[in-house]
């Protein structure tokens, strides 16, 4: 869907990055408005407006609304989703459960593992309802998902690449035993906590404490089980399968806001003390977003989430897809790039579509006992947790674009690094048709 609705902007721009872009933008505009109705209809007018203004000043709504990723818009849908869902439940009628329905379906369309995670959501909103209007909600969740997964079947190349394609990415989420899934557990605590503080900044420390000191009469308000229904079938998909970057959290991390602007609006019980508070907040935000401590460091995957990431980002992809254009062939050059929270395999493949490249998994993802081996959006699962690949024939170069390749690359003294400006460079490795790639889940090497 993200696809489909930037196509005719891109008839107008001829700039696909900007033509996400603009989808982003409108994505925030209509998501701000969602959790306003959902603030409002929930709570009061003045978190209403809080919810939004906090929203808007997040430092991770910023930072994505201004990357072309699918996460706005999934974010945007949802918000609407939760939205009707709460007014199909509040006032039991059939087009309230329709469009509760219809904003799941698409939802889905911008990343398919929400018709899972949200459907008890969706249920739950629906469940009051009279059967035959639940039946009717369902049909047309239904119609909706298969508008967009005929369309996607058929381009993944029919019914088997499609299953295959789920499966591979499905089994990324196997953890092996108890200790390793333990250990998992207590690391997705701490991204979680992570994520959340980049989101709302400042604002988890009031919470918290707010948290803390009305927790009974949070267990015991109604809308907390909304919220559960919500919320809790995303934790337990990332505390047993896998949450890889802030984006992910996007299926449910936006109610955040309302839930905050409410706590901040009962922990201060006067309108002029919320307003100094959000104030305070949205300020902090602003700050945290466009302030960058260290300007003269270069652009890291690990990304904080502020202006800094996009600007010093622009410019490392600018500087090294110009270089391998004028450097290279396609015919004697590999390049690995990473899938990481920075998406260069992705964003390198679509500037230099005519190259292949190959992703070592197992080095960025660790603990997982399947690795998956990329190129040219061709998947080969491998089981054993050592694996050599042969170099292809007539391959004289492999250009490391990104920074966790140099990093856990045993040989590195056969590695050229090149400088491209300022603090970017890129690593080139010259190799004949008798090396080859070694790699397990600690390290790669050449041979």
């Amino acid at each position: 869907i993200y696809v489909f609705l930037a196509k005719p902007i891109y008839m107008l721009t001829h700039d696909a990055n900007l033509s996400f872009l603009i989808i982003n933008l409108l994505a925030t505009g209509f998501g701000a408005i969602a959790i306003y109705l959902f603030s409002k209809k929930l709570f009061n007018k003045p978190s209403a407006i809080a919810a939004s203004l906090l929203f808007l000043s997040s430092p991770a709504i910023y930072f994505h609304s201004l990357a072309a990723f699918t996460y706005m818009l999934d974010g945007c849908f949802i918000m609407f989703l939760a939205y009707f869902a709460y007014l199909s439940l509040t006032e039991i009628k059939l087009k309230y459960a329709i469009l509760s329905a219809i904003f799941l379906g698409l939802s889905a369309g911008a990343r398919q593992q929400d018709i899972v995670l949200l459907f008890p959501l969706f249920l739950y909103g629906i469940h009051k309802q009279k059967f035959k209007n639940i039946i009717i909600s369902i049909l047309t969740l239904a119609i909706v998902c298969f508008s967009w997964a005929i369309p996607m079947i058929y381009l993944s190349g029919g019914v088997k690449s499609y299953i295959s394609a789920c499966k591979i990415q499905a089994e990324c989420g196997e953890h092996g035993n108890i200790l390793i899934l333990f250990n998992y557990w207590v690391r997705t605590g701490g991204k979680l906590l992570r994520i959340i503080s980049k989101v709302i900044t400042i604002g988890l420390i009031p919470l918290i404490i707010i948290a803390i000191i009305n927790f009974k009469k949070i267990i015991r308000d109604k809308k907390t089980i909304f919220f559960a229904f919500w919320i809790i079938p995303c934790l337990l998909f990332w505390f047993n399968f896998h949450l890889s970057n802030l984006g992910h959290t996007f299926t449910c991390i936006w109610a955040i806001f309302p839930i905050l602007a409410y706590a901040l609006y009962v922990g201060t019980l006067h309108a002029t003390s919320l307003q100094k508070i959000i104030f305070l907040c949205v300020f902090v935000n602003i700050i945290v977003f466009f302030f960058d401590p260290k300007p003269h460091k270069p652009f890291k995957n690990k990304t904080w989430y502020q202006e800094a990431d996009l600007r010093k980002r622009n410019d490392f992809m600018k500087y090294k897809i110009q270089y391998i254009k004028e450097n290279f062939s396609p015919s004697d050059t590999i390049i690995l790039a990473d899938t990481g929270g920075s998406g260069n395999l992705a964003q390198a493949g679509y500037y230099l579509p005519e190259f292949s490249f190959y992703h070592l998994n197992a080095l960025i993802d660790k603990g997982k006992f399947t690795v998956l081996f990329t190129k040219n959006r061709e998947y080969v699962k491998v089981i054993d947790e050592t694996s050599v690949f042969s170099i292809p024939n007539a391959i004289k170069n492999i250009v490391l674009f990104d920074e966790i390749y140099p990093k856990y690359l045993v040989n590195s003294n056969i590695m050229d690094s090149i400088y491209l400006d300022k603090n970017i460079y890129i690593q080139i490795i010259k190799v004949n048709d008798k090396n080859k790639i070694k790699y397990d889940y600690k390290k790669w090497e050449i041979i």
